[in-house]
């Protein structure tokens, strides 16, 4: 089974294009909602993030504050560091068992991950193409202050944060630029999907098709 990495910048989409794999018969599994998950239930790295940064990282419901942690990781590079080999192993590895379990049921030919930090984690080795999915900086600027509300400052931090994309672009498999509209992004995914069947003669559900 084919592995694909799905990453890009914040603000450039990579949501979007993995819901339209999907739809395509490619399953993409969302890193970010796994370790959202994990943060809240493996005891381990609950364990090791009040050691590192309090018990109030844990609000009293038992659920992770993630303003705080956001405002944590984007103030300070060595926190986020932290917080980033605490919990990205971990992510990493249930991440493996899904795509064994999917490769094992015999029903994909292909199936991948979407993640921001694909790069800068080092897991990109673990896949056989990596799409990165990219859009003008106004774009994402004027994304991320009609989804988050984020003021110039916040933008910057949250950009800056992430290797730059002109640097993912460069080490990218196949690039997707979404800096148009939902039309025209569908479009660019099925000639993502159409260069997949050409470039490893996949099987790709054909009903499936977007």
């Amino acid at each position: 089974m084919l592995k694909i990495g799905v990453t890009g910048g914040i603000g450039c989409g990579k949501t979007e294009v993995s819901k339209l794999l999907r739809s395509s018969g490619i399953p993409i599994i969302p890193a970010d909602l796994i370790a959202r998950k994990l943060i809240n239930i493996d005891p381990w790295i609950r364990r090791k993030l009040t050691r590192a940064f309090g018990k109030n990282i844990y609000r009293p419901d038992g659920v992770l504050d993630r303003k705080m942690v956001s405002d944590i990781i984007f103030a300070d590079s060595a926190a986020r560091e932290k917080i980033n080999a605490i919990v990205h192993p971990r992510v990493i590895s249930v991440e493996h068992k899904i795509l064994d379990k999917l490769a094992r049921s015999g029903k994909f030919s292909a199936a991948g991950v979407e993640a921001a930090l694909i790069y800068e984690a080092g897991s990109d080795r673990f896949f056989d193409v990596m799409l990165v999915v990219a859009a003008s900086p106004a774009t994402v600027l004027n994304r991320l202050k009609k989804r988050d509300g984020f003021n110039p400052d916040q933008m910057q931090q949250r950009i800056a944060a992430q290797m730059e994309l002109d640097e993912k672009i460069r080490r990218a498999d196949y690039v997707i630029d979404n800096s148009g509209n939902l039309d025209e992004l569908t479009t660019k995914v099925r000639k993502f999907v159409e260069w997949l069947h050409q470039q490893f003669s996949l099987n790709i559900n054909d009903s499936k098709r977007i």
